[in-house]
């Protein structure tokens, strides 16, 4: 891991599918510490399909 990412205003907006849900963005500050991902260097490059198997070493 490089750095962790911010959550953005998008966890608080409806997307297509999927109602407004403020529990989200509770979640991600109480359990992420207002984080919402990583930014990260890959071991090398390739495919990541949905259903892979993703190994996060830090």
């Amino acid at each position: 891991m490089i750095a962790p990412t911010k959550r953005c205003g998008f966890t608080i907006i409806a997307q297509e599918g999927l109602e407004n849900d403020p529990e989200i963005l509770r979640n991600v500050m109480k359990f992420g510490n207002r984080n919402m991902g990583v930014y990260c260097a890959p071991k090398r490059n390739g495919m990541l399909r949905i259903g892979d198997a993703v190994f996060i070493d830090i």
